[in-house]
């Protein structure tokens, strides 16, 4: 009897009426008014809307990708200390260490900074939409442009500076008047070559998923990337050939790199 008095609370009373007495008609009488229902709001948008301030959806939007760069560098750490660094000997030690010390300092954070640059640059456009206002057509072209293409942004930054750690490396081992040993000639450039390969490819996947979750439905009303003027985003087609390179071409090609290095 509770759950029926509850159930009827806010009711009209001939609706009441007509549940108590079966066969009673659901049609309210002569004179009566129906309360309106109340159907939730459709979001008209394509995409889904986040709820993070600005600020907060950029930072994620760049530090999220940066993760895997982490875990690139800790295999890179870990491959070298049991493959490369026990054939060195005598100046050769230093110079490696030197030549990370370069990289860590150097490289590294300008390419962190490009990529923070690259991502900041979206702030300003993205606030003025946030509040209400209207853009330039240029100017929102523009931002679309740099929110669709920050994947290959991304993946020209970071494999940029896997790539220079191979030169970067290796030429001062092999200026040293001790003669370098063969096997770390092989597995030095393995063990980038590794670790670039799966970091920056799980890089480029990790920003097509946060653009898409947090940046899409700021800048694309009802409108897909691909209908915008000069942007060329990853198509269905592209996002199979990474998720593919990704699962799967990149460990098979790490584990053949392995077995080359082991010979």
């Amino acid at each position: 009897m509770n759950v029926f008095v509850e159930g009827m609370r806010g009711k009209p009373a001939w609706y009441a009426a007509s549940i108590a007495t079966p066969g009673a008609s659901l049609q309210p009488p002569m004179g009566s008014t129906v309360p309106p229902l109340r159907r939730p709001r459709a979001n008209l948008s394509r995409w889904p809307v986040s709820r993070h301030p600005l600020g907060r959806t950029l930072l994620m939007v760049a530090t999220l990708p940066l993760l895997t760069q982490v875990v690139g560098s800790i295999f890179n750490i870990w491959y070298n200390t049991f493959h490369v660094t026990p054939f060195l000997v005598g100046e050769q030690v230093g110079l490696f260490e030197r030549s990370i010390l370069v990289f860590n300092v150097g490289i590294y954070p300008v390419s962190v900074l490009v990529w923070l640059a690259a991502v900041a640059w979206l702030y300003r456009p993205l606030r003025a939409l946030a509040k209400g206002k209207t853009l330039q057509q240029a100017t929102l072209e523009k931002a679309q442009r740099r929110a669709v293409h920050l994947p290959w942004w991304f993946l020209a930054i970071t494999a940029t500076g896997w790539v220079l750690c191979i030169p970067g490396l290796l030429i001062p081992l092999l200026t040293a008047e001790t003669p370098l040993d063969p096997r770390v000639v092989t597995h030095l450039p393995i063990s980038i070559a590794i670790a670039g390969l799966t970091s920056v490819s799980q890089g480029v996947f990790v920003v097509e998923l946060t653009t898409e979750r947090f940046l899409y439905h700021r800048l694309f009303d009802r409108t897909a990337p691909s209908e915008s003027a000069g942007v060329h985003p990853l198509s269905l087609r592209g996002r199979g050939i990474l998720w593919l390179v990704t699962a799967a071409v990149c460990p098979v090609v790490s584990l053949l790199l392995l077995v080359l290095g082991s010979d």
